[in-house]
């Protein structure tokens, strides 16, 4: 099942969630989108991501592009995946674009508040146009958006406890899993294990 950019120009914003959603969930479904150039169409910031290169000790795929890729096909790989999964891991890096500074003497690029950035583009241009969300899932994405990066690294106990009781901290869990493209599940394990311990340390 694919959509041609032709087919998306004529679609409703409520048509585009329904048939993307679908599309996301399957596996290459991202990468046909991709190359269709739906996603770009719809959203900007995710052109040319063939272009922005990763540190390649974190990021052994290599571009932007191939660690999209990767991802969804880690999230493809999830039985229970959700279709808000799909569309906040479509969302969580797609600042990386705007944020990417070059660092020749490393040949990659660095993403810095690429998190912070996304979030703020999110809210300005993405909450209900092109692609419909209802005011509650755009509020979601906005914070899987802001948060996925502290999944990894936040150690600051209030701002820990506020992750771990979140109501969509399992879909933050979603993403982040995909995020790791099966490469660092281990620590991924720790973390949940980290915000668990918290959750049940000082219940709501």
């Amino acid at each position: 099942m694919s959509v041609s950019l032709g087919e998306i120009e004529t679609m409703s914003a409520k048509e585009i969630r329904a048939r993307l959603g679908t599309i996301l969930m399957q596996p290459d479904g991202f990468k046909d989108l991709y190359e269709q150039g739906v996603v770009q169409h719809l959203i900007p910031e995710l052109a040319d991501l063939e272009n922005y290169h990763q540190n390649l000790e974190y990021h052994p795929e290599g571009t932007v592009y191939n660690h999209y890729c990767e991802a969804f096909n880690t999230y493809c790989d999830n039985p229970e995946r959700t279709e808000m999964g799909a569309w906040a891991l479509l969302f969580h890096d797609f600042a990386k674009t705007i944020v990417a500074e070059w660092r020749e003497t490393e040949h990659h690029h660095t993403f810095h508040r690429h998190e912070k950035v996304g979030g703020e583009i999110f809210a300005e241009k993405y909450r209900d146009t092109p692609i419909f969300f209802t005011t509650e899932e755009a509020d979601t994405l906005h914070w899987v958006i802001r948060q996925h990066t502290n999944f990894y690294r936040v150690a600051r106990h209030q701002k820990s406890l506020a992750i771990a009781h979140h109501p969509e901290f399992a879909l933050l869990c979603e993403v982040t899993k995909a995020d790791c493209m099966r490469t660092n599940w281990e620590f991924h394990d720790e973390r949940k294990g980290y915000f668990a311990a918290l959750r049940e340390a000082f219940p709501l």
